[in-house]
Protein backbone atom coordinates (compact mmCIF):
# COMPACT_ATOMS: atom_id res chain seq x y z
CA UNK A 1 0.00 0.00 0.00
CA UNK A 2 1.26 3.54 -0.70
CA UNK A 3 2.14 5.85 1.99
CA UNK A 4 -0.38 8.24 0.75
CA UNK A 5 -3.19 6.13 0.66
CA UNK A 6 -2.05 4.54 3.87
CA UNK A 7 -2.73 7.84 5.82
CA UNK A 8 -5.52 9.02 3.66
CA UNK A 9 -7.28 5.28 5.13
CA UNK A 10 -5.75 6.10 8.81
CA UNK A 11 -7.25 9.55 9.18
CA UNK A 12 -10.70 8.26 8.44
CA UNK A 13 -10.33 5.21 10.81
CA UNK A 14 -9.13 7.86 13.56
CA UNK A 15 -11.64 10.49 12.76
CA UNK A 16 -14.53 7.95 13.13
CA UNK A 17 -13.25 6.16 16.00
CA UNK A 18 -13.37 9.22 17.39
CA UNK A 19 -16.69 10.32 17.04
CA UNK A 20 -18.17 7.09 18.60
CA UNK A 21 -20.30 8.95 20.59
CA UNK A 22 -21.53 11.65 18.40
CA UNK A 23 -22.66 8.45 16.42
CA UNK A 24 -24.81 7.22 19.25
CA UNK A 25 -26.60 10.16 19.66
CA UNK A 26 -27.18 10.73 15.90
CA UNK A 27 -28.67 6.69 15.83
CA UNK A 28 -31.42 8.06 18.20
CA UNK A 29 -31.92 10.99 17.13
CA UNK A 30 -32.29 9.77 13.59
CA UNK A 31 -34.18 6.46 14.87
CA UNK A 32 -37.25 8.97 15.86
CA UNK A 33 -37.47 11.31 13.50
CA UNK A 34 -35.47 10.54 10.34
CA UNK A 35 -35.47 6.68 10.16
CA UNK A 36 -34.33 6.79 6.37
CA UNK A 37 -30.79 7.72 8.24
CA UNK A 38 -30.96 5.81 11.11
CA UNK A 39 -28.02 3.59 10.33
CA UNK A 40 -24.90 5.33 12.18
CA UNK A 41 -24.17 2.42 14.57
CA UNK A 42 -26.57 -0.37 12.83
CA UNK A 43 -26.36 -2.03 9.67
CA UNK A 44 -29.32 -2.60 7.35
CA UNK A 45 -29.89 -4.15 4.23
CA UNK A 46 -31.54 -2.14 1.23
CA UNK A 47 -34.92 -2.41 1.37
CA UNK A 48 -35.34 -3.13 5.36
CA UNK A 49 -37.85 -1.95 7.31
CA UNK A 50 -36.48 1.11 9.50
CA UNK A 51 -39.54 2.66 11.54
CA UNK A 52 -40.41 -0.09 13.43
CA UNK A 53 -39.57 1.13 16.13
CA UNK A 54 -42.14 4.72 15.75
CA UNK A 55 -44.69 4.78 17.73
CA UNK A 56 -45.68 8.39 17.47
CA UNK A 57 -44.52 10.19 14.24
CA UNK A 58 -44.79 13.69 15.24
CA UNK A 59 -40.87 14.45 15.51
CA UNK A 60 -41.17 12.73 11.56
CA UNK A 61 -43.78 15.61 10.43
CA UNK A 62 -41.76 18.48 12.77
CA UNK A 63 -38.67 17.90 11.14
CA UNK A 64 -40.08 17.70 7.65
CA UNK A 65 -41.68 21.33 8.51
CA UNK A 66 -38.46 22.69 9.69
CA UNK A 67 -36.48 21.36 6.20
CA UNK A 68 -39.70 23.00 4.43
CA UNK A 69 -39.67 25.65 6.35
CA UNK A 70 -35.58 26.94 5.58
CA UNK A 71 -36.04 25.44 1.66
CA UNK A 72 -38.80 28.07 1.01
CA UNK A 73 -37.21 31.00 3.49
CA UNK A 74 -33.69 30.55 2.77
CA UNK A 75 -33.55 29.21 -1.06
CA UNK A 76 -36.35 28.76 -2.25
CA UNK A 77 -36.71 28.17 -5.77
CA UNK A 78 -39.25 30.82 -6.90
CA UNK A 79 -38.11 33.67 -5.01
CA UNK A 80 -35.22 35.74 -5.88
CA UNK A 81 -32.82 34.87 -2.66
CA UNK A 82 -29.38 36.67 -3.37
CA UNK A 83 -28.49 39.60 -5.35
CA UNK A 84 -24.04 40.68 -6.30
CA UNK A 85 -22.58 44.05 -5.63
CA UNK A 86 -19.55 45.60 -6.23
CA UNK A 87 -17.29 46.76 -3.21
CA UNK A 88 -17.50 50.15 -4.54
CA UNK A 89 -20.82 52.06 -4.40
CA UNK A 90 -20.20 54.36 -7.15
CA UNK A 91 -19.93 51.33 -9.51
CA UNK A 92 -23.22 50.19 -8.51
CA UNK A 93 -24.81 52.73 -9.99
CA UNK A 94 -23.64 52.33 -13.17
CA UNK A 95 -25.95 50.78 -15.59
CA UNK A 96 -23.49 48.25 -17.45
CA UNK A 97 -22.25 46.99 -13.70
CA UNK A 98 -25.94 46.30 -12.71
CA UNK A 99 -26.51 44.63 -15.63
CA UNK A 100 -23.28 42.31 -15.30
CA UNK A 101 -24.50 41.14 -12.18
CA UNK A 102 -28.03 40.83 -12.75
CA UNK A 103 -27.11 38.79 -15.73
CA UNK A 104 -24.03 36.48 -13.48
CA UNK A 105 -27.00 36.37 -10.75
CA UNK A 106 -29.81 34.81 -13.17
CA UNK A 107 -27.08 32.56 -14.30
CA UNK A 108 -26.76 31.08 -11.21
CA UNK A 109 -29.91 30.74 -10.14
CA UNK A 110 -30.39 28.52 -13.33
CA UNK A 111 -27.91 26.32 -11.85
CA UNK A 112 -29.61 26.44 -8.32
CA UNK A 113 -33.38 25.51 -10.07
CA UNK A 114 -32.17 23.46 -12.80
CA UNK A 115 -32.99 19.89 -12.61
CA UNK A 116 -29.97 18.84 -13.91
CA UNK A 117 -27.92 19.98 -11.34
CA UNK A 118 -29.96 18.70 -7.98
CA UNK A 119 -29.63 21.69 -5.81
CA UNK A 120 -33.36 22.09 -4.79
CA UNK A 121 -33.71 18.12 -3.93
CA UNK A 122 -30.25 17.62 -2.34
CA UNK A 123 -30.44 21.14 -0.22
CA UNK A 124 -33.86 19.58 1.43
CA UNK A 125 -31.61 16.60 2.40
CA UNK A 126 -29.05 19.14 3.77
CA UNK A 127 -31.86 20.77 5.88
CA UNK A 128 -33.05 17.35 7.09
CA UNK A 129 -29.89 16.64 8.11
CA UNK A 130 -28.97 20.37 9.98
CA UNK A 131 -32.24 19.72 11.84
CA UNK A 132 -32.16 16.58 12.89
CA UNK A 133 -28.15 15.66 13.91
CA UNK A 134 -27.19 19.71 13.93
CA UNK A 135 -24.29 18.78 11.20
CA UNK A 136 -24.86 18.58 7.29
CA UNK A 137 -22.82 18.10 4.44
CA UNK A 138 -23.05 19.17 0.79
CA UNK A 139 -20.62 18.56 -2.06
CA UNK A 140 -19.93 21.09 -5.10
CA UNK A 141 -18.59 19.42 -7.91
CA UNK A 142 -17.79 20.32 -11.49
CA UNK A 143 -19.32 17.78 -13.89
CA UNK A 144 -18.73 16.90 -17.57
CA UNK A 145 -22.64 16.59 -17.93
CA UNK A 146 -24.23 19.28 -15.94
CA UNK A 147 -21.32 22.08 -15.29
CA UNK A 148 -21.74 21.65 -11.40
CA UNK A 149 -23.33 18.79 -9.65
CA UNK A 150 -24.50 19.57 -6.00
CA UNK A 151 -25.03 16.16 -3.72
CA UNK A 152 -26.10 15.94 0.02
CA UNK A 153 -23.78 13.66 1.83
CA UNK A 154 -24.32 11.28 4.62
CA UNK A 155 -22.47 12.29 7.48
CA UNK A 156 -21.54 8.39 8.48
CA UNK A 157 -19.40 8.20 5.50
CA UNK A 158 -17.58 11.64 6.13
CA UNK A 159 -15.09 12.51 8.87
CA UNK A 160 -14.21 16.33 9.12
CA UNK A 161 -11.53 18.33 10.45
CA UNK A 162 -11.16 21.98 11.36
CA UNK A 163 -8.35 24.33 11.30
CA UNK A 164 -7.25 27.10 14.32
CA UNK A 165 -10.37 29.51 13.69
CA UNK A 166 -13.09 26.74 14.13
CA UNK A 167 -13.71 26.38 10.39
CA UNK A 168 -13.83 23.58 8.41
CA UNK A 169 -11.17 22.74 5.53
CA UNK A 170 -10.67 18.93 5.63
CA UNK A 171 -12.95 16.32 5.15
CA UNK A 172 -11.74 12.57 4.47
CA UNK A 173 -14.81 10.68 2.75
CA UNK A 174 -15.45 6.95 2.64
CA UNK A 175 -18.42 5.38 0.86
CA UNK A 176 -19.22 2.16 -1.55
CA UNK A 177 -19.62 1.58 -4.77
CA UNK A 178 -20.32 -1.85 -6.75
CA UNK A 179 -17.14 -2.78 -8.87
CA UNK A 180 -18.83 -1.97 -12.04
CA UNK A 181 -19.92 1.74 -10.35
CA UNK A 182 -16.27 1.78 -9.83
CA UNK A 183 -15.01 1.00 -13.14
CA UNK A 184 -17.73 3.27 -14.85
CA UNK A 185 -16.45 6.05 -13.01
CA UNK A 186 -12.25 5.20 -13.07
CA UNK A 187 -11.73 3.00 -15.69
CA UNK A 188 -8.50 1.04 -15.14
CA UNK A 189 -7.49 3.93 -12.88
CA UNK A 190 -9.37 2.01 -9.76
CA UNK A 191 -6.90 -0.22 -10.13
CA UNK A 192 -6.15 -3.92 -10.54
CA UNK A 193 -8.75 -5.33 -7.60
CA UNK A 194 -11.33 -3.33 -9.15
CA UNK A 195 -10.52 -4.32 -12.51
CA UNK A 196 -10.54 -8.43 -11.64
CA UNK A 197 -13.75 -8.29 -9.44
CA UNK A 198 -15.35 -6.17 -13.26
CA UNK A 199 -14.85 -9.02 -14.81
CA UNK A 200 -15.56 -11.87 -12.17
CA UNK A 201 -17.77 -9.87 -9.90
CA UNK A 202 -19.38 -6.96 -10.93
CA UNK A 203 -21.70 -6.82 -8.10
CA UNK A 204 -18.80 -6.89 -5.47
CA UNK A 205 -19.55 -4.09 -2.97
CA UNK A 206 -15.92 -2.05 -2.13
CA UNK A 207 -14.58 0.69 -0.76
CA UNK A 208 -13.55 4.26 -1.76
CA UNK A 209 -11.78 7.14 -0.02
CA UNK A 210 -12.01 10.63 -1.31
CA UNK A 211 -9.72 12.92 1.03
CA UNK A 212 -9.87 17.10 0.30
CA UNK A 213 -7.62 19.05 2.91
CA UNK A 214 -5.37 22.33 2.31
CA UNK A 215 -2.38 21.88 0.48
CA UNK A 216 1.11 22.52 2.69
CA UNK A 217 3.48 22.84 -0.63
CA UNK A 218 2.71 24.76 -3.86
CA UNK A 219 3.68 27.24 -5.81
CA UNK A 220 0.69 29.62 -6.31
CA UNK A 221 1.67 31.14 -9.26
CA UNK A 222 1.59 27.27 -11.43
CA UNK A 223 -2.02 27.04 -11.94
CA UNK A 224 -2.31 23.43 -12.34
CA UNK A 225 -4.11 20.41 -10.23
CA UNK A 226 -1.01 19.53 -8.13
CA UNK A 227 -0.23 23.35 -7.11
CA UNK A 228 -4.05 24.05 -6.29
CA UNK A 229 -4.77 25.29 -2.92
CA UNK A 230 -6.71 21.86 -1.42
CA UNK A 231 -5.32 18.92 -2.63
CA UNK A 232 -7.58 15.80 -3.62
CA UNK A 233 -6.56 12.39 -3.55
CA UNK A 234 -9.12 9.07 -4.67
CA UNK A 235 -8.10 5.77 -2.62
CA UNK A 236 -9.32 2.21 -3.23
CA UNK A 237 -9.97 0.06 -0.32
CA UNK A 238 -9.53 -2.99 -1.43
CA UNK A 239 -5.46 -2.78 -2.23
CA UNK A 240 -4.61 1.04 -1.00
CA UNK A 241 -4.41 2.10 -4.90
CA UNK A 242 -4.63 5.42 -5.55
CA UNK A 243 -6.86 6.13 -8.20
CA UNK A 244 -6.58 9.81 -8.71
CA UNK A 245 -4.50 12.81 -7.14
CA UNK A 246 -5.74 16.40 -8.08
CA UNK A 247 -6.67 19.79 -6.47
CA UNK A 248 -9.72 22.31 -5.75
CA UNK A 249 -9.50 26.07 -5.87
CA UNK A 250 -11.90 26.18 -2.84
CA UNK A 251 -12.93 23.75 -0.48
CA UNK A 252 -15.78 21.50 -2.52
CA UNK A 253 -17.69 20.29 0.41
CA UNK A 254 -20.22 22.92 2.14
CA UNK A 255 -20.03 21.70 6.01
CA UNK A 256 -22.49 23.55 8.30
CA UNK A 257 -23.39 23.24 11.85
CA UNK A 258 -26.78 24.20 13.29
CA UNK A 259 -25.38 24.92 16.70
CA UNK A 260 -21.89 24.19 18.27
CA UNK A 261 -20.05 24.15 21.65
CA UNK A 262 -16.78 25.25 22.25
CA UNK A 263 -14.26 22.36 21.50
CA UNK A 264 -16.19 20.33 19.58
CA UNK A 265 -16.23 19.92 15.35
CA UNK A 266 -19.37 18.48 14.99
CA UNK A 267 -22.74 20.53 15.47
CA UNK A 268 -26.02 20.01 17.59
CA UNK A 269 -29.30 20.40 15.82
CA UNK A 270 -32.83 20.89 17.39
CA UNK A 271 -33.22 16.78 16.88
CA UNK A 272 -30.64 16.49 19.95
CA UNK A 273 -31.99 19.17 21.80
CA UNK A 274 -35.76 17.72 21.82
CA UNK A 275 -34.33 14.27 21.63
CA UNK A 276 -35.92 13.51 25.82
CA UNK A 277 -38.93 14.77 24.73
CA UNK A 278 -39.29 12.58 21.39
CA UNK A 279 -38.42 9.52 23.75
CA UNK A 280 -40.78 10.15 26.12
CA UNK A 281 -43.64 10.62 23.47
CA UNK A 282 -42.50 7.34 21.79
CA UNK A 283 -43.04 5.21 24.85
CA UNK A 284 -45.61 7.38 26.36
CA UNK A 285 -47.50 6.60 22.76
CA UNK A 286 -47.18 2.90 23.46
CA UNK A 287 -48.51 3.00 26.74
CA UNK A 288 -51.34 5.14 25.75
CA UNK A 289 -52.29 2.82 22.80
CA UNK A 290 -51.49 -0.54 25.50
CA UNK A 291 -54.28 1.11 27.88
CA UNK A 292 -56.72 2.07 24.82
CA UNK A 293 -56.35 -1.59 23.67
CA UNK A 294 -57.22 -2.70 27.37
CA UNK A 295 -60.12 -0.22 27.41
CA UNK A 296 -61.87 -1.35 24.16
CA UNK A 297 -61.19 -5.34 24.53
CA UNK A 298 -60.33 -5.92 27.89
CA UNK A 299 -58.99 -9.07 29.67
CA UNK A 300 -61.50 -11.50 30.97
CA UNK A 301 -61.25 -13.34 34.08
CA UNK A 302 -62.95 -16.89 33.96
CA UNK A 303 -64.38 -19.20 36.88
CA UNK A 304 -61.38 -22.25 37.45
CA UNK A 305 -60.36 -23.89 40.62
CA UNK A 306 -58.10 -21.26 40.74
CA UNK A 307 -55.95 -18.49 39.55
CA UNK A 308 -53.56 -20.10 36.87
CA UNK A 309 -50.41 -18.44 36.50
CA UNK A 310 -48.93 -15.74 34.64
CA UNK A 311 -51.75 -13.60 34.84
CA UNK A 312 -52.37 -12.09 31.78
CA UNK A 313 -52.73 -8.36 30.95
CA UNK A 314 -53.09 -7.92 27.41
CA UNK A 315 -56.02 -6.94 25.22
CA UNK A 316 -58.60 -10.05 24.73
CA UNK A 317 -56.58 -12.07 27.22
CA UNK A 318 -58.21 -14.89 29.66
CA UNK A 319 -57.36 -15.50 33.20
CA UNK A 320 -58.58 -18.38 34.96
CA UNK A 321 -59.96 -18.09 39.19
CA UNK A 322 -61.73 -19.96 41.81
CA UNK A 323 -65.18 -19.14 42.06
CA UNK A 324 -66.31 -18.97 46.05
CA UNK A 325 -69.67 -19.98 45.19
CA UNK A 326 -71.53 -20.56 41.87
CA UNK A 327 -73.38 -17.56 41.91
CA UNK A 328 -69.80 -15.75 41.40
CA UNK A 329 -68.52 -18.04 38.62
CA UNK A 330 -69.65 -16.03 35.47
CA UNK A 331 -67.43 -14.49 33.18
CA UNK A 332 -65.97 -11.20 33.52
CA UNK A 333 -63.91 -8.14 32.08
CA UNK A 334 -61.17 -7.30 33.78
CA UNK A 335 -61.90 -3.17 34.63
CA UNK A 336 -58.03 -1.17 34.60
CA UNK A 337 -59.56 2.22 35.37
CA UNK A 338 -57.45 3.83 32.84
CA UNK A 339 -56.96 7.26 32.13
CA UNK A 340 -56.77 7.45 28.56
CA UNK A 341 -57.92 11.10 28.54
CA UNK A 342 -54.77 11.92 30.66
CA UNK A 343 -52.45 10.44 28.60
CA UNK A 344 -53.93 12.21 24.93
CA UNK A 345 -53.07 15.34 27.52
CA UNK A 346 -49.48 14.45 27.80
CA UNK A 347 -49.31 13.57 24.41
CA UNK A 348 -50.37 17.00 22.84
CA UNK A 349 -47.95 18.86 25.41
CA UNK A 350 -44.69 16.61 24.18
CA UNK A 351 -45.96 16.99 20.62
CA UNK A 352 -46.16 20.61 21.13
CA UNK A 353 -43.33 21.40 23.21
CA UNK A 354 -41.21 18.74 20.19
CA UNK A 355 -42.88 21.43 17.21
CA UNK A 356 -41.17 24.30 19.53
CA UNK A 357 -38.56 22.50 19.41
CA UNK A 358 -38.17 22.16 15.59
CA UNK A 359 -39.13 25.99 15.40
CA UNK A 360 -42.44 24.97 13.42
CA UNK A 361 -44.20 27.46 15.09
CA UNK A 362 -41.83 30.31 13.75
CA UNK A 363 -41.93 29.38 10.32
CA UNK A 364 -46.00 28.77 9.61
CA UNK A 365 -47.96 31.85 8.23
CA UNK A 366 -49.62 33.72 11.60
CA UNK A 367 -53.40 32.51 12.63
CA UNK A 368 -54.55 34.75 15.92
CA UNK A 369 -58.69 34.15 16.65
CA UNK A 370 -58.35 36.98 19.01
CA UNK A 371 -57.33 39.57 16.48
CA UNK A 372 -60.13 41.92 16.31
CA UNK A 373 -60.68 41.32 12.27
CA UNK A 374 -60.43 37.91 12.89
CA UNK A 375 -64.17 37.32 13.88
CA UNK A 376 -65.79 35.74 10.83
CA UNK A 377 -63.00 36.39 7.67
CA UNK A 378 -59.32 36.32 8.69
CA UNK A 379 -56.71 37.80 10.37
CA UNK A 380 -55.75 41.51 8.25
CA UNK A 381 -52.28 41.62 6.37
CA UNK A 382 -50.91 43.61 8.85
CA UNK A 383 -51.14 41.57 11.47
CA UNK A 384 -49.50 39.00 9.47
CA UNK A 385 -46.78 40.87 8.54
CA UNK A 386 -45.96 41.95 11.67
CA UNK A 387 -46.08 38.33 13.16
CA UNK A 388 -44.32 37.37 10.03
CA UNK A 389 -41.64 39.65 10.09
CA UNK A 390 -40.96 39.24 14.10
CA UNK A 391 -40.46 34.95 13.48
CA UNK A 392 -38.23 35.92 11.00
CA UNK A 393 -36.13 37.77 13.43
CA UNK A 394 -36.19 34.85 16.22
CA UNK A 395 -34.26 32.95 13.45
CA UNK A 396 -31.51 35.47 12.77
CA UNK A 397 -28.76 33.37 14.52
CA UNK A 398 -29.74 30.53 12.09
CA UNK A 399 -29.54 32.88 9.75
CA UNK A 400 -25.69 34.29 11.05
CA UNK A 401 -24.05 30.86 10.53
CA UNK A 402 -25.85 29.35 7.64
CA UNK A 403 -24.62 32.47 5.88
CA UNK A 404 -21.30 32.02 6.94
CA UNK A 405 -21.00 27.88 6.52
CA UNK A 406 -23.51 27.33 3.89
CA UNK A 407 -24.92 29.89 1.48
CA UNK A 408 -21.82 32.20 1.35
CA UNK A 409 -19.19 29.27 -0.07
CA UNK A 410 -22.01 27.63 -1.61
CA UNK A 411 -22.11 31.04 -3.80
CA UNK A 412 -18.75 31.72 -3.84
CA UNK A 413 -17.50 28.15 -4.74
CA UNK A 414 -20.37 28.13 -7.86
CA UNK A 415 -19.19 31.76 -9.14
CA UNK A 416 -15.84 30.85 -9.30
CA UNK A 417 -16.61 27.48 -10.97
CA UNK A 418 -18.44 29.19 -13.64
CA UNK A 419 -16.19 32.23 -13.97
CA UNK A 420 -13.07 29.75 -14.60
CA UNK A 421 -15.28 28.25 -17.31
CA UNK A 422 -16.41 31.41 -18.70
CA UNK A 423 -12.75 32.37 -18.70
CA UNK A 424 -11.67 29.13 -20.18
CA UNK A 425 -13.93 30.08 -23.11
CA UNK A 426 -13.26 33.83 -23.85
CA UNK A 427 -16.34 34.61 -23.07
CA UNK A 428 -17.89 33.83 -25.92
CA UNK A 429 -19.97 31.08 -27.14
CA UNK A 430 -21.24 28.84 -24.57
CA UNK A 431 -19.63 30.99 -21.94
CA UNK A 432 -22.08 31.17 -18.55
CA UNK A 433 -20.93 34.60 -17.86
CA UNK A 434 -20.58 37.76 -20.41
CA UNK A 435 -17.59 39.57 -20.71
CA UNK A 436 -16.96 42.11 -17.31
CA UNK A 437 -16.93 45.11 -17.85
CA UNK A 438 -13.99 47.20 -17.68
CA UNK A 439 -15.15 49.27 -14.59
CA UNK A 440 -14.93 46.10 -12.57
CA UNK A 441 -11.69 45.34 -13.62
CA UNK A 442 -9.64 44.37 -9.73
CA UNK A 443 -12.95 45.11 -7.64
CA UNK A 444 -13.68 42.65 -5.39
CA UNK A 445 -18.16 41.88 -5.09
CA UNK A 446 -20.09 40.93 -2.09
CA UNK A 447 -23.11 39.21 -1.53
CA UNK A 448 -26.58 40.36 -0.58
CA UNK A 449 -29.18 37.85 0.36
CA UNK A 450 -33.04 38.54 -0.38
CA UNK A 451 -34.49 36.01 1.35
CA UNK A 452 -37.50 36.42 3.68
CA UNK A 453 -35.99 36.05 6.90
CA UNK A 454 -32.55 38.85 5.45
CA UNK A 455 -35.83 40.78 4.45
CA UNK A 456 -37.21 40.66 7.98
CA UNK A 457 -33.57 41.45 9.77
CA UNK A 458 -33.89 45.10 7.45
CA UNK A 459 -37.70 45.85 8.26
CA UNK A 460 -36.27 48.14 11.76
CA UNK A 461 -35.04 50.44 8.86
CA UNK A 462 -38.50 50.15 7.09
CA UNK A 463 -40.02 51.33 10.57
CA UNK A 464 -37.87 54.37 10.99
CA UNK A 465 -38.53 55.96 7.74
CA UNK A 466 -42.40 55.41 8.39
CA UNK A 467 -41.52 57.28 11.34
CA UNK A 468 -39.82 59.81 9.68
CA UNK A 469 -42.84 60.32 6.87
CA UNK A 470 -45.43 60.53 9.77
CA UNK A 471 -43.32 63.02 11.80
CA UNK A 472 -43.20 64.92 8.63
CA UNK A 473 -46.47 65.03 8.23
CA UNK A 474 -46.88 66.99 11.53
CA UNK A 475 -43.88 69.07 10.85
CA UNK A 476 -45.83 70.28 7.60
CA UNK A 477 -48.35 72.20 9.99
CA UNK A 478 -45.54 74.22 11.54
CA UNK A 479 -43.46 74.71 8.34
CA UNK A 480 -44.97 73.73 5.04
CA UNK A 481 -41.06 73.83 3.87
CA UNK A 482 -39.83 71.11 5.93
CA UNK A 483 -41.31 68.28 3.56
CA UNK A 484 -38.28 69.63 1.14
CA UNK A 485 -35.83 68.17 3.24
CA UNK A 486 -37.06 64.51 2.75
CA UNK A 487 -35.99 63.07 -0.97
CA UNK A 488 -38.74 60.85 -2.35
CA UNK A 489 -36.80 59.00 -4.97
CA UNK A 490 -34.46 57.86 -2.25
CA UNK A 491 -36.63 56.44 0.06
CA UNK A 492 -38.89 54.91 -2.74
CA UNK A 493 -35.05 53.05 -3.59
CA UNK A 494 -34.27 52.26 -0.11
CA UNK A 495 -37.69 51.04 0.43
CA UNK A 496 -37.67 48.95 -2.33
CA UNK A 497 -34.71 47.43 -1.43
CA UNK A 498 -35.44 46.54 2.19
CA UNK A 499 -38.67 44.65 0.46
CA UNK A 500 -36.89 42.60 -1.85
CA UNK A 501 -38.60 44.17 -4.60
CA UNK A 502 -37.81 43.18 -7.99
CA UNK A 503 -35.32 45.58 -9.93
CA UNK A 504 -37.70 46.49 -12.76
CA UNK A 505 -40.12 47.80 -10.35
CA UNK A 506 -38.05 51.20 -10.08
CA UNK A 507 -36.77 53.25 -13.03
CA UNK A 508 -33.10 53.52 -13.32
CA UNK A 509 -31.40 57.26 -12.62
CA UNK A 510 -30.70 57.33 -16.37
CA UNK A 511 -34.43 56.95 -17.23
CA UNK A 512 -35.65 59.47 -14.66
CA UNK A 513 -33.26 61.86 -15.62
CA UNK A 514 -33.99 61.30 -19.22
CA UNK A 515 -38.36 61.60 -18.67
CA UNK A 516 -36.91 65.18 -16.85
CA UNK A 517 -35.18 66.34 -19.44
CA UNK A 518 -37.94 65.06 -21.90
CA UNK A 519 -41.09 67.29 -19.47
CA UNK A 520 -38.30 70.29 -19.20
CA UNK A 521 -38.47 69.99 -23.34
CA UNK A 522 -42.57 69.65 -24.12
CA UNK A 523 -42.61 71.85 -21.08
CA UNK A 524 -40.72 74.97 -23.19
CA UNK A 525 -41.88 73.63 -27.13
CA UNK A 526 -45.66 74.29 -25.09
CA UNK A 527 -44.10 77.42 -23.42
CA UNK A 528 -42.39 78.35 -27.33
CA UNK A 529 -45.95 77.46 -28.86
CA UNK A 530 -48.31 79.78 -26.21
CA UNK A 531 -45.76 82.55 -26.66
CA UNK A 532 -46.17 82.09 -30.05
CA UNK A 533 -49.66 82.07 -30.04
CA UNK A 534 -50.07 85.15 -28.28
CA UNK A 535 -47.73 87.27 -30.45
CA UNK A 536 -49.79 86.01 -33.11
CA UNK A 537 -53.22 86.96 -31.54
CA UNK A 538 -51.31 90.33 -30.83
CA UNK A 539 -49.60 91.21 -34.40
CA UNK A 540 -53.67 90.27 -35.21
CA UNK A 541 -55.18 92.58 -33.02
CA UNK A 542 -52.67 95.37 -33.92
CA UNK A 543 -53.70 95.15 -37.87
CA UNK A 544 -57.16 94.76 -36.73
CA UNK A 545 -56.90 97.92 -34.83
CA UNK A 546 -54.92 99.82 -37.83
CA UNK A 547 -57.61 98.97 -40.12
CA UNK A 548 -60.21 100.73 -37.81
CA UNK A 549 -58.18 103.57 -37.65
CA UNK A 550 -57.32 104.23 -41.34
CA UNK A 551 -61.08 103.73 -41.39
CA UNK A 552 -61.86 106.20 -39.28
CA UNK A 553 -59.58 108.77 -41.01
CA UNK A 554 -61.23 107.97 -44.11
CA UNK A 555 -64.73 108.55 -42.84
Amino acid sequence: MEEKARRVIEDFDRGDAERGTWKNHWQQITELCLPERNDYTVQRAPGMKRNQNIYDASPVFALQQFANGLHSLLTSPTLQWFMLHSDDDRLNDRQDVRAWFDAVAMTMYGYFNGPRHNFASQSHEYYLDLGSIGTAVMAVLESDRSGILFSARHLKECVIFENDEDRVDGLTRRWKYTARQAFEAWGLNAGPKVAEAFDKQPDKVMFFYHQVKPRKDRNPERRDKMHKAFESIYVSGEDGHIIAEGGFDEFPYLVSRFSKTAGEIYGRGPGMTTLPDMKMLNELNKMVIKSAQKIVDPPLQIPDDGYLLPIKTVPGSQNFYRANSPQTARITPIETKGRVDIGFEMLTELRAQINRGFYVEWMMMPSDPSDPAAAGKGVTATYVLQQRDEKMRLLSPMLARLQSEFLGPLIDRTFNILMRQSIARGFGEGSPFPPVPEALAGTDWHVEYLSPIAVAQRSSQLDSVGRLLALQQQMRVIDPNGQLIVDPEAIMRLTSRDLNAPAVALKTPEALQQEAQQRADAEKAMAGAQQAEQMAGAAKDGAQAMATMKGAAAA
